[in-house]
């Protein structure tokens, strides 16, 4: 195989006619001895050689380009005559300008002063503010880059996404509203916007007797951005009357399970006291015929709670607590 590009490219022409480029496109890169990748193929039909000889000198190609900045000085050489006579630039400016190069310059002097504005600069030389917006900055003249206006305090102190943190953090009961605030330096009412905005249509003060489980269900929920598995539970709850308390009283620890019913195995499982494995060997079954009893009261309930966080499955524990308590009291004697 070639060392070089220019070793496999015979003619320069033929070659350049053959793949739609011109012939300095060629030069170029026989120079940096590289073809783009775009072009591998048809330089390989066109030189009539393997594809895979060619792949060596697959990269980009482009000639580095320096150019010197131009500075009022230099129009004043170029005005005075005194500039290099090889600067194809001073030629240009010249064939453009013409007799008007000493206003051109006396008015950029003037932009520069702030003696005039743009608007003032563009009337007396005849052109548009964008074009003299360009010359000031080939001369050097330009202000620079216009600094970010700063924020106004208040609901815009926070980013989108310290304020969204914020108010998971609020909503799944890490921080109490008043804490965050302080913490942030912002307002209660304006935390308030920030929660409203990832918690609508519910309210804070709705959720603030929910119990720990739900809210952290609740904010992971936001923060994943998945349905609402949360609020339906409860509303499904709500429909049947039952009570769910903010601080739940569980149930203690049995001597023998054996002796328990279903649901309380469930609640077990569901609130980590015990895993299923270790349950079924309690109570002398299987660990599959176990799951199964626990899954299909989940289905009857429509909570799939097995498949999303440990607070959704605690969650659930808190209403099948809260249905047990509601059935017993029911059914209890006067």
């Amino acid at each position: 195989m070639e060392n070089t590009l220019r070793q496999l490219v015979k003619n320069q022409a033929a070659l350049a006619r053959d793949v739609g480029v011109s012939v300095q496109t060629i030069r170029i890169w026989l120079d940096l001895n590289a073809i783009p990748p775009r072009r591998i193929i048809e330089v390989a039909n066109a030189l009539d050689v393997e594809l895979t000889d060619l792949l060596p000198f697959a990269q980009k190609t482009y000639k580095p380009v320096s150019t010197k900045p131009k500075t009022l000085d230099d129009l004043r050489l170029i005005l005075e005559g005194n500039h290099d006579p090889a600067d194809p630039s001073a030629q240009r400016i010249k064939g453009a300008w013409g007799d008007r190069l000493p206003l051109l310059y006396t008015t950029l002097v003037k932009l520069q002063g702030k003696v005039i504005t743009v608007t003032e600069a563009a009337e007396i030389l005849g052109i548009t503010k964008g074009a003299v917006h360009n010359i000031r900055k080939r001369y050097g003249t330009a202000p620079g880059p216009i600094k970010g206006a700063r924020k106004p305090e208040g609901r815009y102190k926070l980013g989108a996404k310290e304020a969204r943190k914020l108010a998971l953090d609020v909503i799944a009961g890490r921080k109490s509203a008043k804490g965050a605030a302080e913490t942030a330096q912002i307002s209660l009412r304006t935390l308030h916007r920030h929660i409203e905005d990832v918690l609508r249509p519910l309210y804070l003060n709705k959720i603030s007797h929910w119990s720990k489980n739900f809210r952290l269900a609740l904010a992971y929920e936001i923060e994943k951005n998945i349905p609402k598995y949360i609020e339906m539970w409860r509303k499904w709850a709500e429909e049947r009357h039952l009570l769910l308390k903010k601080s739940p009283v569980w149930p203690k620890c049995p001597q023998n399970w054996r002796e328990v019913s279903i649901r309380r195995v469930i609640i077990a499982i569901l609130a980590g006291e015990h895993t299923v494995t270790e349950l079924a060997a309690m109570r002398g079954g299987e660990p599959h015929v176990l799951m199964e009893h626990v899954e299909r009261e989940l289905k009857q309930m429509g909570m799939p709670a097995l498949s999303l966080t440990i607070h959704h499955q605690a969650a659930v524990a808190e209403i099948i607590l809260a249905r047990d308590s509601h059935f017993r009291s029911k059914h209890a004697g006067p």
